[in-house]
């Protein structure tokens, strides 16, 4: 019968001790109990008791001192004794209260286990009534916002009313979301139906139409399949292929054979491209030509044969005779559509100081734009055939040594940089830093390179103002000398100065097209700086720090 039973698991001494101590003591009871273990003698319910307790726990029970006494009878009651005042202070009552009260309610936890949390945790908190604590701890870990404000506004709000709101609250949002699966799956039925835009079934707001043109309005957000405008009469169907737009123009035959005896009675077709003329201008050409004393304005065609002239401009120009053509205008794309010009008319135009007489096939076609086919751009010099550019410059060495001046040397600015110091400053000599030694070779080149180069010069008497050296490097290797003028700029007058705003440079940069970023090489070794003379020698130094930097070349002697 013993065996029908599992022996609780051994005791941990890791973790929360008095929590894993109670838990294994009510089970090893539960134990007894069930096996029938209870009623036997003391000495088995020890030795029981010491065989399921674990190795760790009996370690520790070896450690345990006993009186006289009580070593005569061990009973189970006393081992139990002794291991409850071994785990009792092991319990820290703060840390149980912050987890605690560090619970709250998980994203997709039922509030059911929410709250055994909270039970389960607050038998450890040793607080002096739980049960307002679970209370307080549901009001502020619940998940549900709207609930929380509901029992926020209850006064005096007992655990069980709090339980049973909440219990409440998440049975009806459950049967509210069942309801709402319904109401959906109602809504996709609906939404197989035949999209009135386009025609097609689809998912709601994935309509293939949205933001696409009908081909037989030229409506906006529906497909011609499904267009419900009423269908154009003849009259109108025959108008608008009357007013077809032409803008792009090129020959299926040569032009040569037009009006000859070898064409016969066949007609020249050229293919013409309908553009609306709503589409931006930035990507035409346009340019006004002078034609018998009146400006008008044509649209340059590159891709044109003819040149193309509405017949109401025509027809307000003076002494304008329009001759017979066999010529015929196709649409590009569409041999089907074809345009019967009225005729053609030589006129003499004029661009700028060039003049030509221009042939112009004319359509009837109204508010169109007048078209200038490529071979009279070309005449009238509004543009050239460049099949090859060559540059000036090759290769970045073809610039140099084109302008050598400019990359090499140094430069100067045409201004000098003058700083004032305070009369009533002491000079300061501040400590030199120590050079680290892997440096000492590259920074004496660097030094020797900008003494060859007229930058800094050498100084080997004492001096008034000393400022220590900072040594960057470059991302390139090369060293950047710097200087630490902290005194130094404590005794300098300053100069004060308005920066611009964004505002402001903003306003000045307004309708400006082209930026240009100079980044001068070495400039601040560009900038001409003089010594005082009744300290030292009236010779320049390229300088942007005063004096200082000539104190630079001191630590030369060391290197």
């Amino acid at each position: 019968m013993d065996g029908l039973f599992k022996p609780p698991d051994p005791l941990v001494l890791d973790g929360n001790i008095s929590e894993n101590w109670r838990k294994f003591e009510q089970r090893f009871d539960l134990f007894l109990v069930a096996a029938d273990l209870d009623k036997k003698a003391e000495g088995k319910k020890v030795a029981v008791f010491l065989n399921v307790i674990g190795e760790d726990a009996l370690e520790l029970y070896n450690t345990f001192t006993f009186t006289e006494e009580e070593k005569k009878e061990k009973t189970l009651t006393l081992i139990k004794q002794k291991f409850t005042e071994y785990c009792s202070p092991k319990k820290n009552v703060i840390f149980e209260r912050f987890k605690f009260n560090s619970i709250v309610q998980a994203e997709g936890q039922t509030f059911d286990n929410f709250l055994t949390d909270l039970r389960k945790a607050v038998q450890t908190t040793e607080y002096s009534d739980p049960d307002d604590m679970i209370r307080d701890r549901i009001v502020m870990g619940i998940k549900n916002k709207i609930v929380q404000e509901r029992l926020l506004r209850e006064a005096d709000i007992t655990l069980q009313k709090t339980i049973d709101f909440c219990r409440a609250s998440e049975v009806s949002k459950n049967q509210s979301k069942v309801l709402q699966q319904e109401v959906d799956v109602s809504t996709v039925k609906q939404a197989t139906l035949k999209c009135k835009y386009c025609g097609y079934k689809h998912a709601p707001k994935k309509c293939p139409a949205f933001k696409k043109t009908c081909a037989k309005c030229q409506g906006k957000n529906h497909f011609a399949s499904v267009c419900t405008r009423e269908k154009a009469t003849n009259e109108t169907k025959k108008y608008t292929k009357k007013r077809k737009d032409v803008h792009e123009v090129s020959g299926t035959e040569d032009h040569q054979l037009c009006g000859s005896e070898e064409s016969g009675e066949s007609e020249c077709e050229f293919y013409v491209s309908a553009i609306k003329r709503e589409a931006h201008k930035e990507s035409m050409w346009f340019k006004k030509v002078e034609i018998c004393g009146k400006s008008i304005n044509f649209k340059l065609d590159t891709g044109a044969e003819v040149s193309v002239l509405p017949v109401n401009i025509l027809e307000t120009l003076p002494k304008c005779r329009i001759e017979k053509s066999n010529v015929s205008l196709v649409s590009y794309g569409s041999t089907k559509f074809k345009i019967t010009p009225v005729g053609e008319a030589e006129l003499k135009c004029k661009v700028n100081k060039y003049v030509c007489n221009i042939k112009f096939v004319i359509v009837d076609t109204r508010d169109q734009m007048p078209l200038l086919g490529l071979q009279d751009c070309i005449r009238l010099h509004l543009i050239k055939r460049v099949d090859e550019l060559q540059a000036s410059f090759k290769s970045s060495e073809d610039v140099v040594n084109r302008f050598p001046s400019v990359f090499q040397g140094l430069g100067t600015f045409p201004n000098k940089h003058h700083i004032t110091l305070n009369e009533n400053v002491s000079p300061t000599v501040a400590p030199i830093r120590r050079v680290p030694q892997i440096l000492h070779n590259r920074l004496k080149l660097k030094l020797e390179e900008l003494e060859k180069s007229n930058s800094i010069r050498k100084v080997e008497h004492p001096t008034e103002w000393l400022q220590p050296l900072v040594i960057v490097e470059k991302p390139n290797g090369d060293l950047r000398l710097c200087l630490d003028p902290k005194q130094l700029n404590c005794a300098i007058k300053r100069e004060h100065f308005l920066i611009p705003s964004m505002e402001e440079i903003s306003a000045k940069l307004s309708g400006k097209k082209f930026f240009t970023v100079l980044d001068m090489k070495d400039g601040y070794w560009q900038l001409l700086v003089y010594v005082p003379r009744q300290k030292y020698s009236s010779e320049k130094i390229t300088n942007s720090l005063v004096i200082s930097k000539a104190l630079v070349y001191i630590l030369t002697t060391s290197l």
